[in-house]
């Protein structure tokens, strides 16, 4: 597909039921880093001590550990590591990291939080926070 073709109108008649393959990221509206971006380079933008969930594969239990932490743990030889995380997200909004990153424009238009959240909550929040009792709306979107 290309990415001229993803459109409010397309979501709206496909309502995407299925994997959407792009040739190319022209016309989605996107910015994405640099392809030699590393863990170290997301590290210096959200901060080394943004804590993150991860999740031990092994028992599917999850935790929290900082970033600096995380980066320790992925920079290490898979031969000796201890155990094996997943992260599954990384929650950077409010942080150096979101002026590199944006998501597709029709998303934009379809998110429920930038649509439909009471917009003096999104207002009120300033810092980079991913805390659950310190979040002033869900920021799961970056």
């Amino acid at each position: 597909m290309d990415g001229q073709d993803f459109t409010f109108e397309y979501v709206q008649q496909e309502a995407l039921k299925v994997p959407l393959i792009f040739r190319s990221k022209t016309g989605l509206g996107i910015k994405m880093p640099d392809p030699n971006f590393t863990v170290q380079d997301a590290k210096m933008l959200v901060g080394s001590r943004r804590i993150v969930d991860v999740v031990d594969v092994n028992t599917q239990k999850g935790i929290e550990m900082s970033m600096a932490q995380f980066v320790r743990y992925y920079e290490t030889p898979e031969a000796e590591r201890e155990k094996l995380y997943n992260m599954i997200s990384l929650e950077f909004s409010h942080t150096k990291l979101a002026n590199i990153v944006k998501r597709p424009n029709v998303v934009d238009l379809v998110d429920w939080v930038d649509n439909m959240w009471p917009r003096h909550l999104k207002e009120r929040q300033t810092e980079s926070t991913n805390a659950i009792l310190e979040m002033k709306y869900p920021k799961v979107k970056k």
